[in-house]
C-alpha cells in the first residue's frame, strides 16, 4: 500500500527542488565565465538587485511599473468579461447565435498572441496614448475567449427543470430570468473563467510590454526592457523574478477555488447525466 506524502515532505522536496535549481544557475554561470561570458549574473548578484529595485533610492520606478502593469490587466479583465457576458449570454439563449460565433472564437483561441501584438503595434504605435493600452487589447483577445464561453456553456447546459420553472416564472429569456437566474445558475463556470482570464491577461501584459517597451509610460515589461539596454542583467532577471512572484502570488491564492469549481462543475455534471436517462 502506498504511503501518502505527508505536508512537510511535500515542502521539503519543493525546498531541494529550488535548491536544486540555484545550483545549476550557480554551475552555468560559472562556465560561462570560464569562457569569457559574464552575461548570466549569480544568483547571490539578482537577489542584491532584487532588493536594491524594491527598497533602495530609484525604487519608485518599480512600483510605479507594477501599477501600470496592473491596471493593465484590471482593464483587460474587465474589457473581456463585459464582451464576454453580453455575447456569450445571447449565444446560450439563442443556439443559432452560438453557431454564428463559432468561427471567430476559435480564431481567437488559436491567434499566436506575438502575431497579433505586431499587428496591433503596427497599427497603433503612430497615435499618441494609444500605445499604453495594446497590452489591453491583446488582453481582451485572449481573454475573451474563455469568458465568452463561460457565460454560453452555463446558460446551455442549464438544468432542464430549473429551464423549465424559469419559462414559466418569468421567461427564459427576459432580462429578470437572465439576470436573477441563469447567470447565478452559471455562477461555477463564470468564477473559473474570471480566475484563467486574469492569470492570462497578466502573464499576456508582461510580454506584450516587453515586446513594445519603447512607446510606452511604464511597466513591468518596460522595465526589463530598459534595463536589458544598459545589459544591467542582474536587474533584469530581478524584475522578471518579481514578474513571476505575482503570477505565482495569484495562482496560488486562487488554486484553491480552481479547484472547488472544477469539482462543483463535474459533481453538477454527474448529477445531470443521472438524471437525462429518467428523462
Amino acid at each position: 500500500m502506498k504511503k501518502k506524502k505527508t505536508p512537510l515532505l511535500k515542502l521539503g522536496l519543493s525546498l531541494c527542488g529550488v535548491f536544486f535549481m540555484i545550483a545549476l544557475w550557480y554551475l552555468a554561470s560559472y562556465l560561462m565565465r570560464l569562457g569569457g561570458n559574464t552575461i548570466l549574473p549569480y544568483p547571490h548578484d539578482v537577489f542584491v538587485a532584487f532588493f536594491e529595485i524594491l527598497f533602495q533610492p530609484g525604487a519608485e520606478r518599480t512600483y510605479l511599473a507594477v501599477g501600470w502593469s496592473i491596471l493593465r490587466v484590471v482593464l483587460a479583465v474587465q474589457g473581456s468579461f463585459l464582451l464576454g457576458a453580453v455575447l456569450g449570454t445571447i449565444a446560450g439563449l439563442y443556439p443559432s447565435f452560438s453557431h454564428f460565433m463559432a468561427p471567430g472564437v476559435s480564431l481567437m483561441r488559436s491567434l499566436p498572441t506575438a502575431a497579433v501584438l505586431t499587428v496591433l503595434v503596427a497599427i497603433l504605435y503612430g497615435y499618441r496614448g494609444l500605445p499604453d493600452y495594446i497590452p489591453v487589447i491583446l488582453g481582451i483577445l485572449i481573454g475573451l475567449p474563455i469568458v465568452y464561453e463561460a457565460f454560453r456553456s452555463g446558460i446551455a447546459d442549464m438544468d432542464k427543470d430549473v429551464g423549465e420553472s424559469l419559462e414559466l416564472d418569468a421567461g427564459r429569456k427576459s432580462l429578470r430570468g437572465v439576470v436573477f437566474v441563469s447567470w447565478p445558475m452559471s455562477g461555477g463556470y463564470i468564477k473559473l473563467a474570471l480566475v484563467q482570464s486574469v492569470g492570462l491577461c497578466l502573464k499576456v501584459t508582461i510580454m506584450s510590454e516587453l515586446m513594445i517597451s519603447g512607446g510606452m509610460s511604464s511597466g513591468l515589461g518596460v522595465l526589463i526592457g530598459e534595463y536589458q539596454m544598459f545589459l544591467e542583467m542582474d536587474k533584469v532577471i530581478a524584475v522578471s523574478l518579481l514578474s513571476v512572484l505575482l503570477i505565482l502570488a495569484f495562482d496560488l491564492s486562487t488554486s484553491a477555488l480552481r479547484k472547488a469549481q472544477k469539482s462543483k462543475l463535474k459533481l453538477e455534471h454527474a448529477v445531470s447525466t443521472e438524471k437525462s436517462p429518467k428523462d
